[in-house]
């Protein structure tokens, strides 16, 4: 198998829409093939094998993915930790705008606020 080196924001969007279009109960292999340039398997191995082996696919056929009871209940439970994560980060970092001496500019400051 040939490894494929993906930079980190195209495996992030891969995981995102992964992770959408199974919880949307159907993942389209021919269009993420002709969005990203490789499989799913190629892209992401470890979610795809990992769902794989947990028996979350119904059909796994050269056109879409669709899930079985237990890979919706999977994929409910992923969405629920990437929004609480997702959550948790905008709660407790924000993007603060200040001035700078002389006034003209807007830079930007990340701050994490703490309790």
């Amino acid at each position: 198998m040939l490894l494929w080196i993906i930079s980190p924001v195209i495996r992030d969007r891969m995981r995102y829409r992964f992770m959408m279009q199974l919880f949307g109960l159907k993942l389209d292999k021919k269009k993420w093939i002709r969005d990203f340039g490789c499989s799913v398997m190629q892209g992401l191995p470890a979610e795809y094998l990992f769902l794989k082996a947990a028996g979350a696919y119904e059909g796994d056929d050269e056109n879409c993915i669709t899930l079985t009871r237990k890979g919706r209940y999977l994929m409910v439970a992923m969405m629920r930790i990437v929004f609480f994560v997702r959550k948790w980060y905008l709660k407790w970092s924000s993007i603060v705008l200040y001035r700078t001496i002389d006034g003209n500019k807007w830079k930007k400051k990340l701050t994490i606020h703490r309790s």
